[in-house]
């Protein structure tokens, strides 16, 4: 993948100092670029590039060198390094206006390419221009799939102002590079988990931890050590978003899908040095939201069936919701809740109850006349059957498309019936 190197020369005149970034030592260079690029140097190739974005003032005093006539300017400097890559400038407004502000935008949205990964220098960046580069570069990952490879900046305030540096040996004049990349894996890390808590689709943030585990990710700029543990979650969480997507009601109600998952996360949390690190608070909440389901508990295919509702899979857990009342009962009466005529046979009682003469047309059912007695006889059969009665049109509905006579023409009507049955399921107890 093509790479760009971005940066924003500033005005103020400097000088020769020794830049430091991961036991590595650049010595003797006027500007941080020069620095930066001299570590990355392996990294870059033909089809790489280094745009620098300047203001009229900046190129005036730092990329043509015109300002301080005793030294040479950046355009010169990057030249005699020989870089593999193309670099380019780009003049940018001074950003004085909002008008110009969004100028800036647009310059640096437009000058990137399709696909490529991008490395930020935001040392001399005047104020607003890290936060705004920031979010060019969220609205590039949506719009051209960019994707941050690294943000640097050269701390030479950290050693000194200018006139001090002038008066320290150059031996003296050691700035640290700061490796910022772990701030932009973590906003990645906190919106593929809020789309996750949120959303109830897990994909967002498997792909995430593709891509941090990954071979080429900068694993020195991790938000947290035990990230690199993060790749055993992959399989459970995207289980768990594609169980509840597809109606799995075996194995959300067996619980292990989700087990899984939680064991996994207190793992990582107890090989965590820093149990308040970004990581493992986000870690936190993605085990707060698996929280209620349990192992071997047929609740769970209720839980699953609000979790549809809150995350819009109306149609999943309309039949989720159905499905789970009828193994309800046939548990209630110790029966074998994946016997196919069981099942059947509970549903038919369901239909009959809410149908007039229902309790005499039960009455003259011949078969499992044992099991119907028990059924009969339970103290929630009567919420069961109204709770499956609230949505059984619903469903039926909702699986011929509305292409039937007398089908819902409002969306928000099968939403409503899933919500009022499982309020009634819930309020069972005050009842």
């Amino acid at each position: 993948m093509a790479k760009s190197f971005i940066t924003f020369p500033g005005t103020n005149e400097y000088v020769p100092c020794n830049y430091l970034l991961r036991g590595e030592r650049v010595e003797g260079v006027r500007f941080v670029q020069e620095a930066l690029l001299g570590f990355l140097r392996p990294e870059f190739g033909p089809e790489d590039r280094i745009l620098v974005f300047l203001t009229d003032e900046a190129r005036k005093a730092n990329w043509e060198g015109e300002r301080y006539s005793d030294a040479t300017g950046l355009r010169e400097r990057l030249n005699k390094m020989g870089l593999p890559a193309q670099i380019t400038d780009h003049s940018i407004p001074a950003g004085k206006t909002e008008d110009e502000i969004w100028k800036i935008f647009s310059c640096v949205y437009d000058a990137l390419h399709e696909n490529e990964e991008i490395i930020l220098d935001i040392t001399h960046a005047f104020r607003f221009i890290p936060m705004l580069t920031i979010i060019a570069m969220n609205f590039a990952g949506f719009m051209k799939n960019v994707s941050i490879r690294g943000i640097y900046y050269g701390a030479v305030e950290a050693i000194g102002s200018i006139r001090q540096l002038k008066e320290m040996r150059l031996k003296e004049r050691n700035a640290p590079v700061f490796d910022l990349t772990s701030f932009s894996t973590l906003q990645q890390w906190s919106s593929a988990a809020d789309v996750f808590v949120n959303h109830g689709d897990s994909r967002k943030l498997v792909e995430t931890i593709q891509h941090v585990t990954s071979k080429n990710f900068n694993h020195t700029t991790i938000v947290d050590p035990g990230i690199r543990a993060t790749s055993g979650l992959k399989k459970p969480l995207l289980t768990v978003t594609e169980c509840i997507e597809t109606n799995r009601g075996p194995m959300i109600v067996n619980g292990e899908i989700f087990s899984v998952l939680r064991e996994r996360i207190k793992a990582m949390q107890a090989e965590s040095a820093n149990k308040t690190s970004p990581l493992m608070l986000l870690l936190k909440r993605i085990e707060k939201k698996i929280q209620p389901f349990k192992n071997q508990e047929l609740e769970n295919g209720i839980v699953a069936a609000e979790w549809c509702l809150e995350h819009g899979l109306i149609q999943q857990g309309i039949t989720l919701f159905q499905e789970t009342l009828i193994s309800l009962v046939l548990e209630k009466v110790e029966q074998d809740w994946s016997d196919q005529s069981l099942r059947e046979l509970v549903t038919n009682i369901f239909a009959l109850k809410r149908s007039k003469n229902g309790l005499e047309k039960i009455s003259r059912m011949n078969e499992n006349k044992a099991i119907i007695d028990q059924i009969l006889m339970l103290n929630d059969v009567a919420t069961f059957s109204r709770c499956f009665d609230l949505v059984t049109k619903t469903r039926n509905d909702i699986n011929h498309g509305g292409f039937k006579k007398n089908s819902a023409s409002n969306p928000k009507h099968f939403h409503n019936q899933l919500q009022k049955a499982l309020e009634t399921l819930r309020n069972r107890n005050a009842e």
